[in-house]
């Protein structure tokens, strides 16, 4: 028998403490294997350990779990079966980062049938702390098929496994993207953003320029808090600025540190029209938004119930009204796959606002949104919006884009 080469052994292993090590300073972004074993909240020990007791259990005993509080890899996580009239779900629930009463990401619902045997029907990942956002498994044959779907947009559909859905259940996250990174690229989800504040990106220049912003950063610099929405009646936003200056292009242009995104915010507030704000920013490279047939193969509507099998359509077309609401936040996402650190301007009747979405150290997306002079999220704005309601999109790119 030869006797392993030490070296290269030791080698490796200072190769793989380095890259652990950059990945956590922040010095750069991790590579998608790193974050899927180190960055990922999964809860596959915890749904190990509990396999029998409420996965591969029978009906009476799963239902008999009840719901408690535990501790996994992930950190606290919350399990409970929840019965229904013809199946039951049982729920691993990792905390949304910023709703505690929400699932996050990593949470994973699993549904079993009322039928002889309580066999598993589907099960889902969130991929994000949205429910929207998620790995479906589902049973196909003797192995396990996969859809990703990101805000209702299918990335892909049928990865292929050739193991049954119980196993792939008892995987880790980790376990799963390596057997599936021949088949797509998990980049096109997880993307990463700099834990420095300094690098934050358009979103802070906007939050100067919210009215009374300059008198809170003098008072306490280090407040960032969101302030509570509240849409105008005139359905106008009403982004202080300071006094426009001509610039040597023709176009107005805000004459303070960090202009080209007071410069956007300014031209929203006084747009009268999608085609006023367009035409003002067209030297900025300011278009609206055009989804490709290609660029969105399926939208996952999963109607009333939450953990049925959703419906694959065509993707909502945008037409000359522009695009439902419905599939506002799936357009913005794949747009930026091809056109990053962008920022959107939305207009919709008796609805505007600009949204600057952005990803943090550990790859999560947030759309900071800005609407009648105030800052909230997404969730807060378009809660109460009908879905059906078409919005008009215009894309403003980076300024080393335009």
């Amino acid at each position: 028998m030869r006797r392993p080469n030490l070296l290269l052994i030791a080698l490796a292993m200072s190769a793989f403490g380095a890259l652990t090590a950059a990945s956590a300073s922040g010095d750069s972004a991790p590579s998608i294997s790193v974050f899927a074993a180190n960055g990922f909240p999964d809860n596959a020990d915890l749904r190990g350990r509990l396999f029998t007791y409420v996965i591969g259990a029978s009906r009476d005993v799963a239902l008999a779990y009840g719901e408690r509080r535990l501790q996994s890899a992930a950190g606290p996580v919350t399990v409970r079966v929840e019965k229904r009239s013809s199946d039951f779900i049982v729920e691993f629930l990792d905390s949304d980062a910023s709703d505690a009463d929400e699932p996050g990401r990593g949470s994973c619902f699993i549904q079993r049938s009322n039928a002889k045997g309580n066999y598993i029907l589907q099960a889902r990942i969130l991929l994000e702390d949205d429910p929207s956002c998620y790995l479906s498994l589902y049973p196909s044959g003797s192995g396990t098929r996969g859809d990703i779907v990101m805000y209702g947009a299918v990335l892909k559909k049928g990865l292929y496994f050739s193991d049954m859905l119980y196993r792939i259940l008892l995987l880790s996250f980790s376990d799963i993207v390596d057997a599936t990174s021949h088949s797509f690229d998990w980049n096109a989800v997880f993307k990463f953003g700099s834990k420095d504040p300094g690098k934050e990106n358009y979103a802070s220049e906007f939050r100067s320029a919210l009215p009374g912003a300059a008198a809170a950063e003098q008072a306490s610099p280090a407040s960032a808090a969101p302030i509570a929405l509240g849409p105008s009646s005139a359905g106008k936003v009403a982004l202080a600025s300071a006094p426009a200056m001509p610039s040597s292009d023709g176009q107005a242009e805000v004459g303070v540190q960090g202009s080209r995104g007071l410069r956007i915010a300014s031209s929203f507030d006084r747009a009268s029209s999608p085609e006023a704000f367009l035409l003002d920013l067209a030297s900025y490279g300011a278009r609206e938004l055009a989804i490709s047939p290609d660029a969105a193969p399926a939208f996952a509507n999963g109607g009333d119930d939450p953990m049925a099998r959703p419906a694959l359509v065509d993707f909502p077309r945008y037409d000359s009204r522009g695009l439902p609401l419905a599939a506002l936040r799936a357009a913005l996402f794949l747009d930026l796959q091809s056109n990053p650190d962008s920022v959107y301007a939305v207009f919709a009747d008796g609805l505007r606002a600009l949204i600057v979405p952005s990803y943090d150290e550990v790859g999560r997306l947030y759309f900071a949104v800005f609407s009648g002079g105030k800052e909230s999220s997404w969730k807060d704005l378009f809660a109460t919006a009908d879905d059906r309601l078409k919005a008009r999109v215009f894309r403003v790119p980076p300024a080393s884009s335009s």
